[in-house]
């Protein structure tokens, strides 16, 4: 990828991703664009892995290990009080005191685009499928990224006031569903008789600052995740 296409790639980041939902990503995506420094970051990670994401999530994994810097204080999930004003140079100069470990985490590391609350168009189809089938379902996931849908069964996931799953779940994934949706759902919501294998991987870093729900799903999912295996998930960026 040439430093031309790139630039585009995050301007392009900024309007149809972060546009009304993260400014501050929208804010480092359109200044970055203009940085040559900061693109040769990502240029140098794998031609399939040269995007934004993977930039915001190896430099959102060490601010939170590295809260000292002036860029803490723009995430959340580094400090109480998050700061006003451009948090683009402190994120320049961020990139610049940490070159070598976010050159190492690009090299090494990956993205792949993952939301729990994806489990509900899961949980719909096969729900439905069950009730026109007589035979168990089995659910073989290549690819699953951080593993997150694996355990959709096990989640309370309520689709415009029909819940499917455990009532007693920890993991509540609330989804709007309109009348079309609805049709799709039998009165009675059984759990459907699934076979799946886990996969125990929460990429918390990847979380965008604003997304506060998203990071409240993600840690039921961990909690619920230690007490079922009795192990934690590796909070990773990639």
């Amino acid at each position: 990828m040439t430093l031309d296409t790139l630039r585009k790639a995050f301007l392009l980041f900024a309007a149809t991703q972060c546009a009304g939902h993260s400014p501050l990503y929208e804010r480092l995506a359109i200044g970055i664009a203009d940085d040559e420094l900061v693109l040769e970051l990502v240029l140098s990670a794998a031609p399939s892995q040269q995007r934004p994401t993977l930039l915001f999530a190896a430099v959102h994994e060490l601010v939170v290990q590295e809260r000292r810097h002036p860029l803490a204080t723009y995430y959340a999930s580094a400090t109480s009080h998050v700061a006003d004003g451009d948090p683009l140079p402190a994120f320049r100069d961020y990139c610049s005191s940490y070159r070598e470990r976010l050159l190492d985490r690009m090299r090494s590391g990956g993205t792949q685009t993952n939301d729990v609350r994806r489990s509900a168009a899961l949980a719909i189809g096969l729900h439905y499928l069950q009730t026109q089938l007589s035979q168990p379902l089995v659910l073989v996931e290549l690819g699953a990224s951080a593993g997150l849908l694996l355990l959709f069964d096990r989640y309370r996931i309520n689709v415009g006031g029909h819940v499917l799953g455990p009532e007693d779940s920890p993991v509540d994934v609330p989804v709007a569903a309109d009348k079309r949706v609805e049709t799709l759902l039998p009165p009675a919501m059984p759990p459907a008789a699934l076979a799946t294998q886990n996969s125990q991987f929460v990429l918390a870093a990847r979380c965008w600052k604003e997304a506060v729900p998203k990071s409240s799903i993600l840690a039921q999912v961990d909690a619920y995740g230690r007490h079922m295996h009795g192990v934690g998930y590796a909070k990773l960026s990639g």
